[in-house]
């Protein structure tokens, strides 16, 4: 918006910001308030379930918080013993195998049998053996292990189930890992040059500068590669040793010298050496593959830069670090040897003589000679002065010739052997830095501890386990509404380094590299440094500090909602792991407390009616009594039917647990389910007597509170299964049931998807979402859900808490006809509506249902499709730009909120001036949402909103910019967030992108539609669009089946009932009653259709039988198992002149 425009909008501003409009209001948000309500209500249940949990009685039972962080070091110091225990194990038998007869083990890349797959592993191996990989180097000769050493691996896979791969990698170029399995490349594998190899072999973190050569003779080229693509190749595999405690900088040089520059976040590298953490290894090797060379060979200022980069980077307290040059080149200097000594010299004269040179010559040039005296530092050689003796002795270096090229990386690449002297080898074994495994079994540490015989370093030996396994414990802490756990280390060389912390995406959900960060970053209270982190790593046992801290909390999809901050008295308790660097710290809010639903009445004052309880939890008991796990294909339901094209029921919700569910998450998720397993659970479930090894306390209960859905969701739905995808409900405590049923992904947790988190945040009103992003496959739509909260009392007052979370999924387009069916304006030409959420996401606009629009796809901000009205809501401070701090993407992440009150508001500028904002925009009360209503008679050119997501470009709060990304205040090579203030709150990680339902291969050809709808009688593209079973094809002209997850259009999925035909106005009315029987236990009764439309033709819908099902006492003896043709199944009606098929829809009888 022009200057002057705001301005006068300003002035209006002062005057009345928000009216309750004296004027007509066009819509009257209670009628759409009414017909959400309704829907919830007798489509979900919402009312009928908060009354349920109304009658049942929840006691607060308070958290110990010394207790639990005991027994939570307990379990992850028992992981850690067995791991250095099994490393212990493997170090004593490879080296008695120095002793014992070696055996040639087969090569990894030579193994050509089928192996059986070990989901514990995520590949195909044979634990019975193992195998080697042989490095291009290896020592002529190199010594392979004994027998002995497979067979104690051998043992320590049976003893320790948490452990992974384990390996023992020589000094000679031996890799010999177990179990063994198939690699692909019998090449370009050389664990010397691993990070765990390195860190063990040199213990002590390092100062490294890489400077290489880029005059025009690099472009010689040998064996098809170019001198200079072989140097590019060595420099990125040094990159590739480096650990995040060392210090590295590159540089590159010919007639002049270049640096790393021209980031877009940074331009540290031209000043300072990085830490080589994962984000600055990865520029700096984009730096070196983007080399090309051009020019003359000038080591002077080569190496003033290279100096200067350590002297910037040499801290008083890293003087011990070693500080080292690794130089590259092809041919002798242009500029005088001796003034290139004098630099050498004089800077290292200023570090104290303590700069380490390696050089590397390439090829045969007569003046590479120089690089063994640039090595040795012979200063007097060249008419200089001896070095400085006063400051310290010079440390030699070595000079390399190299002229076989294809040695140069590995050469290059052991530049650690200078420093991996015998006496700093330690006897402690090192726990990596996480990274990705490579067979996707997610984050992983290495163990590992140097060989060592004969004072000589043999090798290193490491075992793999994942940070699901060792930190489970932690990553699926859930006790009470404000404590949480985490972990970080407290080593002197990466004291602070976060772990796991709820701020960060949980190791099971990250799929790329992590990015590490300080936990004073996450934990910024002045009191948690000041009472935890310097006590907890000044060598602290334990300990304990109180004090406010604050909470950063998920609106919804911390992606696009953000944050909001609350402060909370807590209680930090930390402890050491025993034989790790990792400090536990857990955090109790202060009377924080588990909710359990009680197994004794005590009544207070007459509040709780035992009566009211004891026939609510009977009732809950003989519900439960037909529990149904989503392992349909497993256990198959009573009757089978197809929904969206995947094998389903709906004889009742099926139930899933969250891994937290579980007393061992982890064991679950690596657990293969069988109908055995499937079958306990069921027990348990329905018989509280019979054994539990799976569940923790508190599930079971849980699974009775919810089994109330059973009746709800599969009787008196009136009609609304038409026009719903799937209704669903989780708990807080990891019960998930959801109808239609089918099965399930393992890893789906509803606690973390965005509706549970925004009904969570949004408690006590009804919660309107634009789609649910990747949960499923079915396309987009829109999600209903609200929060069932119980009320607790407990000594300091009472709490409403969320207990579960209830949602249903519906089409666009049925939306989009409640919109129309209400508010008659909004298909007038005049006026077109849209209702936004309260972070301004668009629920509904017109742009979403025109032909062939995808625009739904990518939940559009109100600052992108309407960005007049976005710019007069920020001006009239109803919509208000926020930011956090995104530290996986190390960006400031902005996002929008409003205002939203207890009382409905109104806006109204119908009579704007302004032809852009000629609107009313009001609040739909008890919801999340926003009317509005736009005059769009007049012509409107409006300023756009900058809308560029990955890249910010106006950070003012008064600027209309969509919600954006900005570079975050980091500063990259010292790894350091920077905080001025509290402004900036910590983002929450985004949800996991997982598809909530898995692809099976069960057979759905021959199932019937578990809602059939025969799209092809509907000639009206927006009725044909607001079923959930059909799609309006603009091509054809006709409503079709939506075959979604089908091989025939990748496409078809995105438009389930998102993309609509315009709308085709139907004149004259149409009159009729649609009449049809539904049968529910041999009961017949009538409904309407729920919004007022006659349905189109309904085919049989009678699931298929399934012979596999064993049927209960409990189960209906009157349950059809075949197709039912009544005489009066379809009623005529007479529509413009022609006969009109309308159904009787047929109810399952359960």
């Amino acid at each position: 918006m022009p200057l002057y425009q705001r301005c006068v909008v300003s002035g209006i501003v002062s005057l009345a910001v928000i009216t309750t409009c004296c004027c007509a209001i066009l819509l009257n948000v209670e009628q759409l308030k009414e017909e959400l309500f309704n829907l919830t209500n007798n489509g979900l249940g919402v009312q009928a379930m908060q009354e349920h949990f109304d009658q049942l009685y929840f006691s607060p039972e308070p958290l110990d918080g010394e207790d639990i962080v005991e027994k939570m070091k307990e379990a992850l110091t028992e992981k850690v013993i067995e791991t250095v225990q099994a490393l212990e194990n493997i170090k004593d038998a490879v080296q008695q195998s120095f002793l014992q007869d070696e055996i040639d083990f087969i090569q990894c890349c030579e193994m050509t049998y089928e192996m059986e797959f070990h989901q514990l592993f995520g590949k195909e191996l044979d634990p019975e053996i193992g195998c080697i990989r042989i490095a291009d180097t290896a020592a002529p000769g190199a010594r392979r292990l004994s027998n002995q050493v497979i067979d104690v691996m051998k043992q320590n896979y049976n003893n320790m189930p948490n452990l992974k791969w384990q390996y023992f990698g020589s000094e000679e170029g031996i890799f010999s890992i177990y179990p063994a399995s198939i690699v692909d490349d019998c090449f370009n594998y050389d664990h010397r040059y691993r990070p765990w190899y390195v860190e063990a072999a040199t213990p002590e973190p390092k100062n490294v500068v890489i400077v290489i050569d880029t005059s025009a003779s690099m472009e010689e080229e040998t064996n098809g590669k170019t001198l200079m693509q072989i140097a590019i190749d060595a420099a990125i595999t040094v990159l590739d040793t480096m650990n995040p405690s060392d210090k590295v900088g590159v540089v590159s040089f010919s007639d002049t010298v270049f640096v790393p520059g021209g980031f877009e976040d940074t331009d540290c590298y031209k000043q300072e050496l990085a830490k080589a953490t994962l984000v600055n290894i990865e520029n700096l090797k984009e730096f070196v593959s983007n080399l090309r060379s051009i020019g003359g060979t000038k080591y002077g200022i080569a190496f003033t830069t290279a100096f200067d980069l350590l002297r910037s980077s040499w801290l008083e307290e890293e003087h011990k670090r070693e500080q080292v040059i690794l130089f590259l080149t092809d041919g002798e200097p242009n500029d005088d040897p001796s003034d290139i000594m004098s630099v050498i010299r004089s800077k290292n004269e200023e570090m104290m003589n303590r700069v380490v040179i390696l050089t590397f010559g390439l090829g045969n040039d007569g003046g590479l000679d120089f690089l063994e005296d640039i090595s040795s530092q012979k200063f007097e050689d060249h008419g200089l002065p001896k070095y400085n003796e006063s400051v310290g002795e010079v440390k030699l270096g070595h000079y390399t010739h190299v002229t076989d090229y294809t040695l140069l990386r590995s050469k290059m690449a052991r530049y650690y052997d200078y420093f991996a002297f015998y006496d700093s080898l330690q006897d402690e074994p090192i726990f990596s830095v996480p990274y990705q495994d490579g067979f996707g079994l997610g984050l992983m540490t290495t163990a590992a501890l140097p060989v060592k015989y004969n004072r000589k370093l043999m090798g290193v030996v490491g075992v793999d386990i994942t940070l699901d396994d060792l930190l489970a414990d932690v990553t699926f802490f859930k006790k009470g509404a404000s404590s949480y756990a985490f972990i970080f280390e407290a080593n002197s060389k990466a004291a602070g380094r976060a772990l796991i912390h709820p701020l960060l995406p949980a190791p099971m959900d990250i799929a790329d590299e992590p990015i590490y960060v300080h936990i004073t970053t996450l934990e910024r209270d002045t009191e948690f440094f000041d009472s935890v982190f310097k006590n907890a790593t000044n060598g602290d046992t334990t300990g304990e500090a109180t004090f406010i801290s604050k909470r950063y909390l998920p609106r919804g999809n911390s992606d696009k909602e953000g944050v909001r901050t609350t402060s909370v008295e807590s209680t930090y308790y930390w402890r050491p792991v025993q034989g790790s660097p990792y400090i536990l710290c857990l955090v109790q809010g202060t009377g924080d407390y588990e909710a359990v639903l009680a197994k004794q009445i005590t009544v207070v004052n007459g509040t709780v009616p035992v009566s009211d309880y004891l026939r609510s939890f009977h009732s809950l008991l003989a519900a439960n009594d037909d529990f149904l796990y989503h392992r349909l294909d497993l256990i198959p339901p009573r009757k089978s039917c197809s929904h969206f094209n995947r094998y389903a029921t709906i004889d009742q919700p099926v139930v899933k647990f969250s891994p937290n569910a579980f007393i061992n998450p982890t064991g679950y998720l690596q657990l293969i389910e069988t109908e055995n397993v499937v079958r306990q659970y069921g027990n348990y479930m329905k018989d509280s007597s019979s054994l539990n090894t799976y569940f923790k306390e508190g599930i079971r209960d849980m699974v009775l509170a919810t089994s109330k859905v059973n009746e709800l969701w599969t009787q008196n739905n009136l009609g609304f299964e038409n026009y719903t995808l799937y209704r669903f409900i989780g708990s807080h405590n990891g019960v998930y049931r959801q109808f239609p049923g089918m099965i399930m992904n393992k890893k789906f947790d509803a606690t973390s998807r965005p509706w549970y988190m925004r009904s969570k945040s949004n408690r006590g009103i009804l919660t309107l979402s634009a789609s649910r992003g990747t949960d499923n496959d079915e396309g987009n739509f829109i999600t209903l859900s609200k929060a069932i909260t119980e009320s607790i009392t407990f000594l300091s007052g009472t709490s409403d808490d969320v207990m579960v979370v209830m949602g249903m999924d519906i089409t666009y387009s049925y939306f989009d006809k409640l919109m129309k069916k209400n508010y008659p304006q909004c298909e007038e030409s005049k006026y077109r509506c849209f209702v936004m959420d309260s972070s301004g996401h668009l629920v509904m606009h017109p742009e979403f249902i025109q032909p062939g629009s995808r625009l739904y796809t990518r939940g559009e901000h109100i600052t992108q499709i309407e960005p007049a009205i976005a710019q007069d809501l920020i001006d009239k401070n109803i919509m208000k730009k926020r930011r956090c701090v995104n530290f996986q993407n190390i960006k400031d992440q902005y996002y929008y909120v409003t205002e939203h009150g207890s009382q409905s508001r109104t806006i109204d500028n119908l009579d704007s001036t302004d032809s852009c904002t000629r609107y009313q925009f009001s609040e739909i009360p008890e919801t999340n949402a926003y009317l509005g209503i736009i005059d769009q008679s007049r012509a409107c050119f409006p300023q756009q909103c900058a809308c560029v997501h990955d890249h910010c470009q106006r950070n003012d709060n008064d600027d209309c910019e969509c919600p954006c990304l900005s570079s975050a205040r980091y500063d990259f090579c010292n790894d350091q967030f920077s905080f001025s203030s509290d402004d900036a709150p910590s983002c929450t990680p985004p949800s996991p992108s997982l598809s909530r339902v898995v692809e099976e291969e069960l057979d759905t050809e021959d199932l019937y539609q578990c809602f059939k709808v025969t799209c092809e009688f509907v000639n009206i593209p927006s009725e044909c669009n607001s079923y959930s079973g059909c799609l309006w094809s603009v091509e054809n002209e006709q409503c079709l089946e939506n075959r979604v997850g089908s091989d025939e259009d990748e496409h078809l999925p995105i438009y389930l009932a998102a993309c609509a035909t315009a709308v085709v106005v139907i004149v004259g009315a149409v009159i009729g009653l649609v009449v049809y029987r539904r049968k529910l236990h041999d009961r017949n009764y009538e409904q309407p259709s729920p919004i007022g439309h006659s349905y189109p033709k309904v085919g049989n819908n009678v699931p298929r039988e399934n012979p596999g099902y064993a049927p209960s006492p409990s189960d209906s003896p009157s349950a059809p198992s075949a197709p039912v043709q009544d005489d009066d199944q379809y009623s005529a009606l007479d529509i413009d002149g022609g006969d009109y098929i309308a159904p009787n829809l047929e109810e399952h009888s359960l």
